[in-house]
């Protein structure tokens, strides 16, 4: 089992769909012939039934207690491999490790993975690289595409506009700043516009790249707001939402294909009907408080003015009964390829919650996942975290908290809400860090 020793501070700060993190290379890896002692064939072969809505692939980092005996000229603590899902077929992708690896990004036809390689952190590494390598044939040498990559962010900082293209944050003849380059011939164009400490790339559709940064509030503490740039590199400006730039604390994220986002505003002071003491005091006698001032906002990236107000508040009638009004953060994440969000308040010293707003409906509205299986165990100052989402929505990895800092990698089967114990039935799953599915 991995212990994550992380504050409570820091993980407020990244609470945003988490990366691959690995030990990493410090050149491009050679080829090299690789056996595995659980089959004698180490060749990916599609399960019979797509699990998850993809090809049954799973990308996962694996460490070396995990590895060592069916791979033992692999080397580093952590590496990246690829398998089926149960882990009869496996192969490491990553195979010599001397720093840091994180998967950035995999291609919309899961063929490929931007893999990043870092020394140093990632806010002091000023050489690190930038790596594409080919799943289809996982023995393959990478393929370098930057050096002097993501300085002074956190990931993803590269993501696939396409099959072919990529958005990333890196330096070039242009100097630091976004750039988009074809995988396929490898030419590169810095986006022209200056960007100011770009940390994160949060989505990207055809037009635009969206992206944070960091800055002040008036009352002190940080919080991220939003940009965008455009693709062809002519245009950047604040993403906002009927003159008001994005900005949030904890609970944000844009949907997979780049259509959709959601966000929790930091501060209720941000509603129109909640931004004066006198409205806040007249929505407190009147009981409306909570449910006109604490909301979720959600809207089309192509029509921000039109936002849809979401209180957070089952209107069902159904409440866990540990229900709170102001909860001490969220964690969002999109379910797969579909229109449905997840909102997960973690429990801090408390029971966690499961929400959802499907987006398909005329009026959509926030429903209580009622028999969502716990993910924390002692409701003490570590709080469980949200990985990933199978293809078709109906599979979630999760991090589960078991004692203090102590964690384990569980699947939910979010049909039938049970943790599903087949995933990687025949490896080690106490080494296995972080999981994905492959589209």
């Amino acid at each position: 089992m991995r212990v994550i020793k992380l504050t409570i501070f820091s993980l407020i700060l990244l609470v945003s769909c988490a990366p691959l993190t690995q030990e990493a290379m410090g050149t491009p890896i050679p080829k090299s012939t690789t056996t595995s002692a659980a089959t004698p064939t180490p060749t990916l072969v599609p399960t019979p039934t797509q699990v998850g809505g993809g090809s049954g692939k799973l990308l996962f980092s694996y460490s070396e207690e995990g590895y060592k005996d069916d791979f033992p000229e692999v080397s580093g603590s952590y590496n990246i491999f690829l398998s089926d899902f149960e882990g009869s077929y496996i192969v490491p992708v990553t195979k010599r490790n001397v720093g840091t690896v994180e998967v950035e990004d995999i291609s919309p036809d899961g063929s490929k993975a931007l893999i990043s390689s870092f020394k140093y952190t990632r806010k002091k590494d000023s050489n690190a690289e930038l790596y594409l390598y080919n799943l289809d044939i996982p023995d393959a040498e990478p393929t370098l595409l930057v050096r002097g990559f993501s300085k002074n962010s956190y990931p993803p900082a590269a993501m696939w506009i396409n099959n072919s293209e990529i958005v990333y944050i890196g330096n070039g003849d242009g100097g630091y700043g976004f750039y988009v380059m074809d995988t396929q011939t490898l030419e590169a164009r810095k986006l022209a516009p200056y960007t100011e400490n770009p940390e994160r790339i949060l989505g990207v559709n055809a037009e635009r790249v969206y992206w944070e940064t960091r800055e002040k509030t008036p009352r002190g503490g940080d919080i991220h707001v939003l940009w965008w740039t455009s693709l062809d590199g002519t245009e950047q400006g604040k993403l906002e939402a009927n003159g008001v730039q994005v900005g949030y604390f904890s609970g944000l994220a844009i949907s997979s294909d780049g259509r959709m986002i959601a966000w929790r505003p930091y501060s209720y002071e941000s509603e129109p009907e909640c931004d004066t003491s006198e409205k806040v005091e007249n929505l407190r006698e009147n009981g409306q408080f909570y449910t006109t001032c604490y909301v979720l906002h959600a809207a089309y990236l192509s029509d921000m003015d039109n936002e849809m107000r979401i209180p957070i508040e089952p209107k069902d009638g159904k409440k866990p009964d540990n229900f709170e009004y102001r909860p001490f953060l969220f964690l969002f994440m999109w379910a797969g390829d579909t229109s449905v969000l997840y909102m997960l308040n973690p429990g801090y010293r408390a029971p966690e919650s499961m929400y959802k707003v499907d987006f398909n409906q005329t009026d959509p509205e926030l429903e209580w996942v009622e028999n969502f299986p716990s993910i924390q165990n002692n409701y003490g100052a570590y709080y469980p975290t949200l990985r990933s989402f199978s293809p078709d929505g109906k599979l979630l990895f999760a991090k589960k908290v078991i004692q203090d800092s102590d964690q384990e990698l569980v699947l939910i089967d979010m049909e039938h809400m049970y943790f599903n114990e087949e995933i990687f039935s025949r490896l080690n799953i106490d080494e296995i860090y972080h999981a994905e599915f492959l589209p």
